[in-house]
């Protein structure tokens, strides 16, 4: 892997969260500029590089300290909008007839499940794939490493991803395209949580914004999950693909 790969990556996971966060600093209250390092020294007509260079210095912290919080406290707050989908999903299915293979407290788990959700994987994906899909992990997960199911954690994922970095190079380009997509999503809407937080103290200024920004959050923090998963099965599909492909 290349150090492109890597310098894209903290384009999009990092850089980008950080701008987007700096830039809704500034619209926010546009004297914030004074916080800037050297600003007071700065001719800003003569020295628009220099602001540039700042300015990208800061996202990138900022886009940082945004990396630091994982996705899993995102994904605690959208239990508070998923919920009532939720309920509405019951109802559909009650009052439609309909059959479910899943049991209500097997949603209920699923739902409340943290990453890489295996009640999810082993209730409700698993059973519709492929007969050689269900072996394979049956006996991955038995043999190899001695354990059952429950041993179906991020140690497993991780591992299977270090597997991929060290086998394929277009298969490592694809985990590490969709586990950026993830760190570029949970940035963003970290960012726009902050900034709501922060508009607050602004609203009667920027109401029309806020109103945008709080619905852009309620969709980007609903479709978290499905695009973690999305990482999740990229990585499980790449892993057997290595383990069998000359079987």
């Amino acid at each position: 892997m290349n150090a492109f790969k890597y310098s894209r990556g903290h384009f999009f996971g990092t850089l980008l969260p950080g701008a987007f966060f700096l830039i809704n600093l500034f619209i926010i209250d546009p004297s914030i500029y004074r916080f800037l390092p050297y600003y007071e020294k700065i001719e800003i007509k003569d020295s628009q590089v220099v602001l540039i260079a700042i300015c990208f210095v800061v996202s990138y912290i900022l886009g940082v300290a945004l990396r630091l919080l994982t996705p899993d406290y995102l994904e605690k707050l959208a239990l508070l909008i998923r919920i009532p989908v939720f309920i509405l999903q019951i109802f559909y299915y009650k009052i439609r007839k309909m059959n479910d293979q899943l049991t209500l407290s097997q949603k209920i788990s699923i739902y409340k499940q943290r990453y890489p959700y295996p009640d999810w994987f082993f209730s409700y994906f698993l059973p519709s794939a492929s007969e050689k899909y269900k072996q394979f992990y049956e006996e991955i997960l038995k043999q190899d490493f001695n354990k059952n199911f429950s041993f179906f954690r991020r140690y497993f994922i991780n591992h299977c991803k270090t597997f991929i970095y060290d086998s394929s190079e277009g298969l490592s380009e694809e985990v590490m395209y969709n586990e950026g997509l993830v760190r570029f999503i949970s940035g963003i809407i970290y960012s726009l949580l902050f900034a709501l937080i922060l508009m607050i103290f602004h609203l009667s200024q920027l109401r029309e914004l806020f109103y945008t920004y709080l619905l852009i959050f309620i969709v980007f923090l609903y479709r978290l999950r499905g695009i973690r998963a999305k990482e999740i099965l990229s990585v499980l599909d790449g892993y057997m693909f290595l383990r069998t492909k000359n079987h």
